[in-house]
């Protein structure tokens, strides 16, 4: 009987050790059978794509009229020519941006740019200032900032004025994997993200991109305007003297293009992709 109890005893640990074993291996499975969609097809990279956009802007100029607002249309081609390594080892993707005002005329270079992607961020370099245009992976609600790598206080030249263009700036996911139509181009799934924090007294920093898989940005809305602030001084009227009640209310009344100082509003839509 003593002989038989061990048996009994040890054949009970075996089949514990296959049940534990055979759970671990479920579970493994599963794992592996889980995938993190981390987004990559929106940022796509590799030498020889092209992207060509038409570009709508207007720039606020301030004169001794006031504020003057220049409007243009540009077409802009950007191409990736070729690759290199950064010190830290990232494959880095060398792109030249073209650009002209019409169809008739050719096309003249104007700056050279990167492009990089790790598994957690894309950037884009101009000007030797690196912006993270997208994270990964970005799903719905992922946010962060496009200055991670420089001084969001940073100032840019916009017609001869300075703009702090990415103050207070925070992008976020806000839509994701729907069909989006531009033009009469209707691309099956796209990304989209904002600036949620685009409002203060002085700044205006109202920002939208759009990213279709496999293609990349395919249509960018800026509204980067440094603004009137209406709890300050309103001098509407130009008599040097403090806002009275109906400037205060005329100025509050006013969108922020209407008080806008200094800035540019862009519009930018892909025409052609290769």
């Amino acid at each position: 009987m003593m002989e038989l109890r061990n048996t009994t005893g040890v054949c009970a640990i075996i089949g514990l050790v296959l049940l534990l074993t055979a759970l671990a291996c479920s579970n493994q499975q599963e794992l592996e059978a889980v995938e993190v969609d981390m987004g990559y097809e929106y940022f796509p990279l590799g030498i020889g794509r092209s992207w060509t956009y038409t570009v709508d802007s207007v720039v606020f100029v301030p004169d001794t009229e006031g504020i003057r607002q220049d409007s243009s249309r540009t077409l802009v081609r950007e191409v990736l020519v070729d690759t290199t390594r950064s010190l830290s080892g990232e494959l880095l993707y060398r792109g030249e941006r073209y650009e002209r005002k019409s169809d008739t005329l050719p096309w003249v270079f104007r700056k050279v740019f990167t492009l990089y992607r790790n598994e957690r961020q894309a950037v884009r370099q101009e000007d030797n200032v690196p912006v993270v245009v997208l994270s990964f992976p970005n799903s719905l609600n992922a946010s962060w900032s496009p200055a991670a790598y420089f001084d969001a206080a940073t100032a840019f030249p916009v017609a001869g004025e300075s703009v702090t263009i990415y103050e207070g700036w925070e992008t976020v996911v806000v839509d994701r994997g729907t069909p989006f139509l531009l033009e009469d181009t209707t691309y099956t799934s796209t990304l989209s993200t904002e600036n949620i924090f685009f409002e203060s007294e002085n700044i205006w920093r109202e920002a939208q991109d759009r990213y279709a898989a496999g293609i990349g940005l395919v249509e960018r809305e800026w509204r980067i305007l440094d603004i009137v602030g209406c709890s300050a001084c309103c001098d509407l009227d130009g008599d040097g003297q403090s806002s009275t009640i109906e400037e205060f209310d005329l100025c509050d009344s006013l969108t922020p293009i209407g008080r806008a100082e200094r800035g540019f509003i862009l519009h930018q839509r892909l025409i052609d992709y290769r």
